[in-house]
């Protein structure tokens, strides 16, 4: 009997950019797994109790695997098991998530692709939207500018992964925690804050023009409530 470690990359997607990656999420390292009791359904368990339904796994085992190989079955599964105990390796299990049947077997992932996710599509401009969360209960985004972002908060949407901010459509990215109930804490939440790319909300001479406006009709609220008073009078 051997136990050996893995790295679940979760919460993100994979992206095409000349070659397939996976752009965000979280990492999570699993330790200690029993070699002989390994199996795909466990892998499974692990994800389902992250708070994750409808996905897919896959893995990309060094000299063994071409590219990302689809993980269906228990046989996938303890390849990667085999090949960390062979190599005194933490292998590596990404998940795709949006997928209705698991169990079907496909030869690639679905991807995102990275050259036109700036441009325009069919439902409107297609931008990042992401919410991160940490163990300390802590919301962040890793390696953004802030002074690129603006803060603005969104109600959470029932269904599919995007809002409507500003007219446009941005996808809406949750980053998953460790603790499988703070996930679900996270995810009862009605609205939550994202941070968005200023030329999402417009440029700043118009944002300024808007609060600018705002402030001039409540001087001039004050104003014809002044000059009603000393009518009164």
């Amino acid at each position: 009997m051997g136990v050996f470690n893995l790295v679940f990359h979760h919460g993100g997607s994979f992206v095409q950019d000349g070659h397939t990656y996976y752009r965000g999420g979280s990492e999570t390292t699993v330790d200690g797994r029993d070699e002989d009791k390994w199996s795909f359904f466990e892998a499974v368990s692990l994800v389902k109790d992250w708070g994750y339904e409808g996905f897919r796994l896959w893995r990309k085992i060094p000299q063994t695997d071409e590219g990302f190989t689809n993980v269906v079955d228990d046989a996938g599964a303890v390849e990667v098991a085999k090949h960390c105990m062979s190599c005194r390796v933490h292998d590596d299990l990404w998940v795709e998530h949006g997928v209705e049947d698991m169990m079907t077997k496909v030869l690639v992932p679905n991807v995102d692709d990275f050259s036109t996710s700036n441009g325009d599509d069919s439902t409107g401009d297609y931008v990042d939207a992401s919410q991160c969360f940490n163990d300390s209960e802590e919301e962040r985004v890793i390696d953004i500018e802030e002074e690129q972002f603006e803060q603005v908060e969104v109600v959470v949407p029932v269904s599919g992964n995007r809002v409507e901010i500003e007219g446009k459509s941005l996808r809406f990215k949750r980053c998953a925690s460790k603790d499988p109930k703070k996930m679900k804490e996270k995810s009862k939440r009605d609205k939550v804050s994202v941070l968005v790319p200023k030329s999402v909300l417009g440029s700043c001479s118009k944002r300024a023009t808007r609060k600018c406006e705002d402030k001039l009709e409540v001087v001039t609220i004050w104003e014809l409530l002044y000059h009603l008073k000393i009518s009164l009078k």
